[in-house]
């Protein structure tokens, strides 16, 4: 008895389930009735075609126009919504503008009032004695 040569291996049939769907009947009729025969002999390609055809029905059911949207609401209450990038950039721009003011604020009432001559003098004076190597 010769072997036929036209027979689908479940690695093959596999990726005829991935490119024409669970629907033998949407396969061109060469590749259907391989699949046909290497269904009635085999069982894991009917579980794989029985998986394929619940995963085609469950996308049609949701390309249904009046497909109810309760079915990605749990999805979308599991994580919780994440803070626009806006937002957050505003928030840490002011709190840079605030700890500006804040230092600088800080800053103008620690330090010594520049008004008074004496003091600046001073700070002068001991810059040009530096500068000039003690010819003073």
């Amino acid at each position: 008895m010769m072997e036929r040569t036209d027979e689908m291996t479940l690695a093959a049939f596999e990726t005829a389930l991935d490119r024409w769907g669970g629907m033998l009947a949407d396969w061109p009729a060469p590749e259907r009735q391989a699949a046909e025969r290497l269904l009635s002999r085999d069982a894991a390609a009917r579980q794989r075609h029985l998986a394929a055809r619940q995963v085609d029905g469950a996308l049609a059911t949701l390309m249904q126009a009046d497909a109810s949207p309760f079915a990605v609401a749990p999805v979308r209450r599991a994580r919780p919504a994440p803070v626009p990038s806006y937002r957050r950039l505003a928030t840490w721009g002011s709190v840079a503008l605030a700890a500006s003011l804040a230092i600088g604020f800080a800053a103008g009432v620690a330090l010594p009032d520049t008004s008074d001559d004496d003091a600046a003098g001073q700070v002068f004076a001991a810059v040009h004695d530096v500068d000039s190597g003690d010819y003073l």
